[in-house]
């Protein structure tokens, strides 16, 4: 071929060259387009693009992709190595195996004798061809014409990367604000399988608690109530399905307190009204004859709320103010201030230390000392969210071993 239609040859390989550069702003079609068209018009048998992406580590450039792949050992160079040290003097280079320092540019498998043909890609990092047909290096001349090339591809790989990171921005935000709208529908879902499940236990426990029943009044009528064994066995059924029932309304409680959109019904309710009904209930149920002392202070004055979320945080800290404590009374004190009524309910049981109170309010916490105690864990996640849905706020103190005091505060 004569120097004249080489040149041509030449010209129309980096015109063809040009050409396929920025087809695409994907990164992996553009450097892919590129490499293959190079290799093909070079008779190159492989590429690969090593980038220096700082996210990764910013000592080493990352093999992007390579052609074979399964050809390409070495997926990072770090900058002490001969690659790099020898693109630090020099834009390309042509070396062939003939050479001395061509073994120690090897990072592909299978490679022995041929030439390799490396780029750098500006400061982002660089192009590396292998022939095993070439035994020659390439001239400067040749080296200078495809590094304008190379130069073009070297910038449509920085906009591809500026598309990437602004693709990313944008679906980052777009995954926020889906993640956003998944979670709400996620506790949506939840919610109603909470409720569902505990509507679905309600049926089967029952059964049981009806047949627990009937058989104490079979074993009434036979007179087996002597067999100490028998009496045992329903005793705790009975306990067993009390705790159930205690934990799917609790379930259901915490489902419907944690949903956003929660109606409060505020009227005008007598706290002290309210308190004397609970204190009837708790009379009713509490075996050991203890009561709810209530004392007051201040004009009885009536406040604007929801009666049946304040009754929900009520019966909660009344309930567990008995549960807790063994022998003196609970109490209640009722605190009417300028601009607000405190309640103050008041145990002597068994306390918290300083590092419980700070997870006490925390959905299924429970203290070590109660462990022995039945419970869910989520009745005071439920009272602080009452209290704080009818625009109150509650607190504990508590000395472990001694006493509780909640103190809810409310506004008229």
């Amino acid at each position: 071929m004569s120097e004249e239609n080489r040149m041509v040859k030449d010209i129309f390989m980096l015109y063809e060259l040009a050409l396929c550069i920025g087809r695409s702003l994907d990164l992996i079609d553009n450097i892919s387009l590129f490499m293959k068209t190079f290799m093909t018009r070079k008779n190159y048998e492989i590429g690969a693009v090593y980038l220096n992406q700082k996210s990764l580590n910013k000592n080493d450039c990352n093999l992007i992709l390579a052609h074979p792949e399964v050809r390409v050992l070495t997926k990072k160079i770090n900058k002490e190595h001969k690659l790099i040290k020898m693109l630090e003097e020099k834009k390309s280079f042509s070396i062939a195996s003939s050479e001395d320092g061509f073994n120690e540019l090897i990072t592909e498998n299978g490679v022995d004798k041929g030439e390799f043909l490396v780029f750098r890609l500006q400061n982002l990092g660089f192009i590396k061809f292998y022939s095993s047909v070439r035994k020659i290096k390439f001239s400067e001349l040749e080296l200078n014409q495809m590094a304008t090339v190379i130069d073009i591809f070297s910038v449509s790989i920085t906009a591809c990367l500026d598309h990437k990171r602004l693709l990313f921005e944008a679906r980052k935000r777009e995954k926020a604000e889906i993640a956003l709208i998944a979670e709400k529908k996620l506790h949506q879902e939840r919610t109603s399988f909470v409720s569902a499940v505990s509507h679905q236990f309600r049926t089967p426990l029952a059964i049981i608690q009806s047949n627990a029943d009937l058989l104490n009044m079979v074993l009434a009528k036979m007179n087996m109530h002597d067999n100490i064994q028998i009496p045992k066995i329903t005793t705790r059924i009975n306990s067993e399905i009390d705790k159930m029932v205690e934990l799917m309304n609790d379930l259901l409680e915490t489902g419907k307190m944690s949903q956003e959109d929660i109606e409060v019904k505020k009227q005008d309710v007598n706290i002290e009204s309210l308190l004397n009904d609970i204190n009837r209930n708790v009379k009713m149920i509490q075996k050991d004859g203890r009561f709810l002392t209530i004392n007051v202070r201040g004009k009885n004055k009536n406040i604007t709320t929801d009666p049946l979320l304040i009754g929900n945080a009520l019966n909660n800290l009344i309930s567990n103010a008995f549960k807790y404590s063994n022998e003196s009374n609970p109490r209640v004190d009722v605190i009417y201030l300028n601009a607000k009524v405190q309640l103050q309910i008041k145990d002597e049981g068994i306390g918290l230390s300083p590092s419980e109170k700070k997870n006490i309010f925390k959905p299924f916490y429970r203290s070590d000392n109660v462990q022995n105690v039945p419970g869910t864990g989520l009745g005071l996640s439920i009272a602080k969210r009452c209290v704080e849905l009818c625009s109150g706020t509650i607190q504990v103190e508590s000395t472990a071993n001694e006493s509780t005091t909640f103190t809810i505060e409310l506004p008229y």
